[in-house]
């Protein structure tokens, strides 16, 4: 202890008034560096009084450190006004968050958790204790705090890295390993917020640590953004069933086959949700389109399959794309029946009858044993008011595939549009029990 400040101690009576008045001596005459060890010295031994802080503030300034010099004053003058508004929680954010900068985290972990006292859940003061406590090297306490956050935000992928950096440094690694997947999966989705993949291993994160809500949060936060994928209305159709929401599950997954409407995975939902609403016909007739695209494995050739998406594309009127499809199989088979064919059952379906008979016409004349071309046929009779033409058509195509329970269903149609209710009947028995002893039903 200097002389001088062994003077002040004995007239004040006090340590810290001493510190305080040499401080101010030193830096009058100029000795700025001494001063500064004086005032240290006030911050070190008495850290909740605002004398010391302010005292450094004056230091900087004669040194032209505005920076460090506004810190203290800060933090000198938020003391201040504390000692007298102690609920004032922007002013003891405002010194906490200077005393972090200051890197006396143990202080400032101290006002965090007085802000703490203040505003329990709000999620600015809960960062900043968790930042400060983590500082400061109080992992467990940081753990709460983040916990805390996350249920205010619980998509912030930021939040799970602290967590997951304080978690480790507590020695939880196994909830540190998952609570950092997580992050990981939130960061790169941040990074591609539209991205199905990114999603979609995000959501199967969320799903596999058993966080429900969360994952349909995640969803709903994508398509808010404008996310517009087969897949992602898919994903999120998936999670409303789960959610027990089969009406939400309904309207994502119209979206999902409007975008893609030849996806498997969506017409096998669409059965299950027609199913849950009891809503019979509509989940027979998805039902039926999974049988019909399911076949599309079994196809011998690029031409056959083509046709089987158009007729499912015709089916769910969706003209612009069957019309596509059809100029695509043209093009790249001109001379297969198929192509001719395709492009007669849609002219039909559009109602150009003329156009339907010169192209299922030059399909039979390619193909005279196609069941499909001449069931065709049958329904192009039907829709001219060709009753016998019609039914016989149709009788040929079931003679080509006796066995084939769609035939035979499209058997019962043309009937029961002209009037052979009784044989209609029969045949749509028969289709039953074609589609039982196969297993389609």
């Amino acid at each position: 202890m200097s002389l001088m400040l062994w003077l002040w101690t004995i007239l004040t009576g006090s340590k810290f008034k001493a510190l305080a008045h040499e401080g101010q001596r030193l830096l009058r005459t100029g000795r700025a560096n001494e001063a500064m060890d004086a005032f240290r010295a006030m911050v070190k031994g008495w850290p909740q009084q605002p004398e010391g802080y302010l005292g450094m503030a004056a230091v900087y300034q004669a040194m032209s450190l505005r920076l460090e010099a506004a810190r203290e004053k800060a933090i000198g003058q938020g003391l201040t006004h504390l000692a007298t508004h102690p609920e004032d929680l922007r002013a003891r954010l405002e010194v906490a968050e200077a005393l972090m900068d200051k890197e006396m985290f143990d202080w400032a972990a101290h006002h965090a958790d007085l802000a703490l006292r203040l505003a329990p859940e709000d999620q600015k003061v809960l960062r900043l204790a968790a930042r400060a406590h983590r500082r400061n090297n109080n992992h467990r306490k940081a753990v709460v705090a983040l916990r805390r956050a996350l249920r205010q935000d619980p998509l912030d992928p930021e939040l799970y890295d602290l967590l997951t950096a304080s978690l480790r440094a507590s020695g939880n690694h196994a909830e540190a390993a998952r609570i950092g997947s997580l992050g990981e999966a939130l960061q790169a989705l941040k990074d591609n917020p539209t991205d199905p993949g990114c999603l979609v291993n995000a959501v199967r994160q969320f799903l596999t640590a058993g966080y429900l809500r969360l994952a349909v949060e995640l969803v709903e936060s994508c398509v808010a953004q404008g996310a517009d994928h087969p897949r992602i209305h898919l994903l999120r159709a998936s999670l409303m069933l789960e959610d027990r929401k089969p009406k939400e599950a309904l309207a994502a997954l119209h979206k999902a086959m409007a975008l893609d409407p030849l996806n498997l995975d969506v017409h096998r939902l669409l059965t299950d949700v027609h199913e849950i609403l009891s809503e019979g016909k509509q989940a027979d007739y998805h039902r039926r389109l999974v049988r019909v695209l399911g076949s599309l494995g079994d196809a011998t050739t690029m031409a056959a399959n083509m046709v089987v998406q158009i007729r499912v594309l015709v089916e769910l009127g969706n003209f612009p794309a069957a019309h596509q499809l059809c100029q695509n199989l043209a093009r790249d088979f001109p001379k297969d029946w198929r192509a001719f064919y395709a492009h007669g059952l849609l002219a039909r379906e559009e109602g150009d009858l003329a156009a339907a008979e010169r192209h299922l016409m030059a399909a039979k004349e390619r193909n005279d044993t196609s069941p499909e071309v001449h069931m065709e046929i049958a329904r192009l009779r039907t829709a001219l008011g060709e009753k016998i033409e019609a039914v016989g058509e149709a009788r040929v195509a079931v003679k080509l595939a006796p066995r084939d329970g769609e035939i035979r269903r499209a058997m019962a149609q043309v009937l029961r549009q002209n009037g052979f209710m009784d044989q209609a009947i029969e045949e749509e028995d028969i289709a039953e029990a074609l589609e039982k002893s196969q297993g389609k039903r």
